[in-house]
C-alpha cells in the first residue's frame, strides 16, 4: 500500500463506524475498491479521529468503504490521517463526514443526508446550527431534510417509549417524560392511531414476518446449495470433476458467505449506532 506523508498505519479492528453518513454499506463500491487496491491504484488514506488515546480506538470520518475493502482482502491495517477531535463537537463530526463524502465520486443520497441530520439532531445540534454547518447543500432542500429528520426522530422516540412501556419498565407518563415527547402523542401511538406510525402489535407482527422470511430464505438457499455441493463432491470422487475446479466452486461459496457476514455485521453496527447516542466528550481521549 502506498505511503503518504503525515499518515499512520492503524489496525482495522481499532477503527469503529460511528459517524457514518451512509444508510448502508455499498458492497459494489467495496468490490470496486478491492479491484483498485489489487491493481495498486494510489487511493487516498482514510480519515479518522482518535476516540481513546490509551486504548488506541478510532472512528471513521471518511473512508469506511475503503476500510471495508481492505478488510475483505484480509488486510489488517489501513493507512490513515488522524484528525484532531478537539476541533469538532459530535454534531460537527457528522457534518465533517458528510462534507468529506459530498465531494467524492459517489455523493451521499437523500436518505444518507437525512440520516446524517438525524444523528446531528441527536447530538444536540439545533436546526439553525445544522443549516450553518451544511451550508454546501441547497437551502430549500436542506430545510426539507431537516423537517424529515425531525419527524423521523419523533417516531424513534415514540418507539423507544413504547418499548419501555411494553416491558413494564415505565408508566406512560414516565416514558413520555424520559423520551421528551408529549404524553398525548404517546397515548395516541399506543392505540395505533398515529398517522404513518405502526401500532406495537403491528410492529411485532411485521418483525415476526421478517424473521420467518429470513429463516425460510436461508433454509431454502442452504438446502439447494448443499445438494449442489454434494453432487459436486460425488463427481470429484467418481473422477468426473477436476478437484481444482471443485475447490474454486467451494471457495466462491465461502467468499460469498464472508461478504454476507461483512454486510450483516455492518447492519448490526448501524442498528447500534441508531439506538445509542455517542457522547464524544466521554468517548474521546
Amino acid at each position: 500500500m502506498p505511503q503518504h506523508t503525515n499518515t499512520s498505519m492503524i489496525p482495522l479492528d481499532q477503527i469503529k463506524n460511528l459517524f457514518d453518513v451512509r444508510v448502508e454499506l455499498d458492497n459494489d463500491r467495496v468490490l470496486q475498491f478491492v479491484g483498485m487496491y489489487e491493481s495498486h491504484v494510489d487511493l487516498p488514506p482514510v480519515r479518522v479521529i482518535c476516540l481513546d488515546s490509551e486504548d488506541n480506538k478510532y472512528a471513521y470520518i471518511d473512508g469506511r468503504t475503503r476500510g471495508a475493502a481492505l478488510a475483505l482482502m484480509g488486510r489488517k491495517e489501513a493507512e490513515a490521517v488522524i484528525v484532531s477531535s478537539d476541533k469538532f463537537s459530535t454534531g460537527e463530526l457528522y457534518a465533517e463526514a458528510l462534507k468529506s463524502n459530498w465531494g467524492g465520486s459517489k455523493p451521499p443520497s437523500r436518505a444518507d443526508i437525512t440520516h446524517s441530520i438525524i444523528r446531528m439532531l441527536e447530538a444536540g445540534e439545533t436546526p439553525a446550527t445544522i443549516r450553518k454547518e451544511l451550508n454546501f447543500l441547497p437551502r430549500g432542500s436542506l430545510n426539507a431534510y431537516i423537517a424529515t429528520a425531525q419527524g423521523t426522530l419523533t417516531k424513534r422516540k415514540i418507539s423507544v417509549a413504547l418499548d419501555k412501556i411494553s416491558e413494564g419498565e415505565l408508566t406512560i407518563e414516565d416514558a413520555a417524560s424520559a423520551s421528551k415527547i408529549d404524553v398525548s402523542h404517546l397515548r395516541v401511538a399506543l392505540k395505533g392511531k398515529n398517522k404513518g406510525f405502526r401500532s406495537r402489535t403491528a410492529q411485532a407482527e411485521h418483525a415476526h414476518t421478517l424473521q420467518l422470511h429470513i429463516l425460510h430464505s436461508l433454509q431454502h438457499a442452504n438446502l439447494s446449495i448443499g445438494m449442489k455441493v454434494s453432487e459436486l463432491l460425488q463427481e470429484v470422487e467418481h473422477g468426473e470433476m477436476s478437484p481444482l475446479l471443485a475447490e474454486k466452486v467451494i471457495n466462491s461459496w465461502f467468499e460469498h458467505l464472508r461478504k454476507a457476514t461483512l454486510r450483516a455485521a455492518d447492519w448490526r453496527q448501524r442498528l447500534k449506532n441508531i439506538t445509542s447516542k455517542f457522547n464524544v466528550q466521554e468517548g474521546v481521549g
